[in-house]
């Protein structure tokens, strides 16, 4: 989850949310999607998705999570 402390807030007070999805699975693969795990997205939006197979980009995004966990920028949900 992005630590509410490094969201950035409007004026009116509305917080800035986490939208963008990734997944990465055994540092070999990386999924990334504009879906929300919705009905209407699942049924009858238009949404698009990518799976990156192999060690460089799904290893270099689970490297920018683990520093975003370190610096405090992400918390672990449990």
């Amino acid at each position: 989850s992005w630590a509410g402390s490094y969201r950035q807030r409007l004026p009116y007070g509305k917080q800035g949310v986490l939208h963008a999805k990734a997944t990465v699975v055994d540092s070999s693969e990386l999924f990334i999607s504009s879906a929300n795990l919705t009905e209407n997205a699942m049924s009858v939006n238009i949404e698009l998705g990518i799976l990156i197979r192999g060690r460089e980009y799904p290893r270099k995004v689970e490297q920018l999570f683990e520093t975003f966990l370190v610096r405090g920028l992400f918390v672990k949900l449990t």
